[in-house]
């Protein structure tokens, strides 16, 4: 049961055991009711092709009594019903994050998000810190044993009967984002433009350090580096075609210099991170390149150097075609946001290294995590071919050579 206000009220393991009463308590609770009801409703599954790592449905109500200002459509969203989705989501803590990112820091973000009417999931069995002391565990922990403790955490998570809910208001209104078509230049740096508005308010902030379920972009791809040798070899006989050779040799250096590329980002201005920002986690308001743009699918917000959430975005959206000079034209106009917004002690120089820098690690967690991404159309599958080649791009656009230069660096100066 969640407690809102003085309402009591179950939290669904299933969509079937979301109703119209369920529903009716869940926007009285948020003073949205005023003695109207919900009379019906239908349910419409989301996300087809988009590879959710949970079930996301699009509530179609109808009320009786409601005042005019009660939703007649909502979003819904739940846990994975298959089993291995949930457990590596839950593994990673995405619906616990997602929930207490909705619940507890939402207010405070100056970007359009959609409203959430309710949020609620049973308590971690470890304790509300354990997100914490998980995460300081692995800054210390070898790859060999956190490897080992990961496969067994899936085998444990796959028993685990915590619910989590989110009801979101539906933004159906909006234009969402296509990342299968991809982005125009202009389009992404008005997203661009936008999350630095965010970027700048949690600067160095104390507010972020002090969450214990927000954790450092270092120690989630310290996970994810413990899937990297097996989930490699998956992804390049996947992929491999598609690769050139000289970025193949690129990605077999990445796990030799990885901590020492961890050390360096480790050392950047520290922020709020989206963690998964590309085209189709985003709503426009308007067709066109001047709209308002609202930001969706909170699971991975994370600690760390803002132009991570620059380069997954860039690097999941941006059509080939678009050469480097567009490229960085793009991040200057970030860089430029962020000191409209005041934070005045950050370089262009010192964010275009770390722009490299965090190319470096996504190319490295695409390789450990996007063939684990289950899709069931076609549209996922071109999804996924898109997104390689639109990184082969932009790995290409910096050069190799300079990114290889790069790494060497970072894995000289790596702790031993």
């Amino acid at each position: 049961m969640s407690e809102v206000g003085e309402v009591a009220i179950p939290i669904p393991r299933r969509v079937e055991e979301v109703d119209a009463g369920w529903l009716t308590r869940c926007l009285f609770a948020s003073d949205l009711r005023e003695g109207g009801r919900v009379r019906s409703l239908r349910r419409e599954p989301l996300g087809v092709g988009q590879g959710f790592m949970g079930e996301t449905f699009r509530l179609h109500l109808q009320l009786e009594g409601a005042a005019a200002n009660a939703p007649r459509s909502l979003i819904l969203k739940l846990p994975a019903r298959q089993r291995r989705t949930r457990a590596r989501a839950e593994l990673l803590g995405l619906y616990e994050r997602e929930v207490l990112f909705y619940t507890e820091l939402a207010r405070e973000v100056p970007i359009a998000l959609p409203r959430c009417y309710y949020g609620a999931m049973d308590p971690n069995p470890s304790g509300p810190d354990a997100a914490r002391e998980v995460e300081e565990a692995v800054a210390s922990m070898p790859v060999w044993r956190l490897r080992a403790l990961l496969w067994l955490g899936l085998g444990l998570v796959r028993l685990s009967r915590r619910r989590y809910v989110l009801l979101l208001e539906d933004l159906c209104e909006g234009v969402a984002g296509d990342q299968l078509a991809a982005g125009t230049p202009a389009e992404l740096t008005r997203v661009l433009e936008e999350v630095a508005r965010m970027h700048a308010r949690f600067w160095n902030s104390p507010r972020i350090d002090a969450l214990p379920w927000l954790p450092q972009l270092e120690s989630s791809a310290r996970l994810v580096r413990a899937w990297y040798r097996r989930s490699r070899s998956d992804f390049l006989r996947r992929f491999g075609t598609a690769l050139p050779a000289s970025l193949r040799s690129l990605l077999d250096s990445i796990e030799s210099g990885l901590p020492g590329l961890l050390a360096a980002l480790s050392a950047a201005p520290t922020t709020l991170l989206h963690g998964d920002l590309r085209l189709d986690n985003l709503v426009f308001d308007s067709a066109g390149e001047g709209s308002r743009v609202a930001f969706l699918d909170w699971q991975v917000p994370c600690r760390g150097a803002g132009v991570y959430d620059v380069v997954y975005l860039l690097s999941s959206s941006l059509a080939p075609g678009v050469g480097r000079e567009e490229e960085v034209a793009s991040l200057r106009a970030y860089h430029d946001a962020l000191r409209a917004h005041g934070v005045g002690d950050y370089a262009f120089e010192a964010c275009l290294a770390d722009y490299d820098r965090c190319l470096l690690l996504v190319l490295h967690r695409m390789a450990s995590s996007l063939v684990s991404v289950e899709y069931t159309d076609r549209r996922g599958e071109a999804l996924l071919e898109s997104w390689v080649a639109r990184m082969v791009a932009r790995v290409q656009c910096a050069g190799i050579d300079r990114l290889a230069s790069t790494l060497a660096v970072a894995a000289a100066g790596a702790p031993r």
